[in-house]
């Protein structure tokens, strides 16, 4: 179990006393073997935060793990993710007031994500040995992808309704 700075980041603006808390409560349900504390670096916030969350994890004997969230594959595939996403809030990309991802959220290189981790030199290591405990399998292939051809000019839902047959517009089935 990791607690990340998502689940700290609130807490310690209001009150680094309460985020131990809830830091030694992770710990009495996981044990020190088996909680972590995350750091990540793709937020503004996070930076602020990193030091502090470094602190409770030295303070506690708690392992510190560097992650980044993953939305797309490649730095290069941003404005592809971009666009999509505004696909399905049915946004345009020029929407000043729409969801939008950082840059920063593709699969980063074993050497960036070092660096990434700044001061906290340990993280990475610890990252790697907490990674080892996990069971995972992932297959990441073309063959997995549809391709779906859209002609211009066609509506949205028509599209739709030709990609997801037996669904009629707005879900219904």
């Amino acid at each position: 179990m990791r607690a990340s700075a998502g689940d700290f980041v609130g807490v310690l603006k209001r009150d680094a006393k309460a985020a131990r808390q809830v830091a030694e409560t992770y710990l009495d349900i996981f044990g020190p073997d088996r909680f972590f504390i995350e750091v990540q670096r793709h937020v503004a916030d996070q930076d602020q935060v990193n030091p502090e969350l470094a602190d409770i994890a030295k303070r506690m004997g708690l392992g510190l793990v560097a992650t980044n969230d993953v939305h797309f594959l490649h730095k290069d595939d941003h404005f592809a993710h971009d666009v999509l996403c505004c696909i399905s809030m049915s946004k345009l990309i020029t929407d000043e007031n729409r969801l939008k991802y950082p840059t920063e959220l593709y699969l980063k290189s074993p050497d960036e994500m070092r660096e990434g981790a700044g001061a906290n030199t340990t993280a990475p290591s610890t990252t790697r040995c907490a990674s080892r405990r996990c069971a995972t399998s992932t297959s990441i292939s073309p063959r997995n992808m549809r391709r779906y051809i859209v002609f211009q000019g066609e509506a949205r839902f028509v599209i739709r309704a030709e990609i997801c047959p037996g669904r009629r517009r707005g879900g219904q089935a």
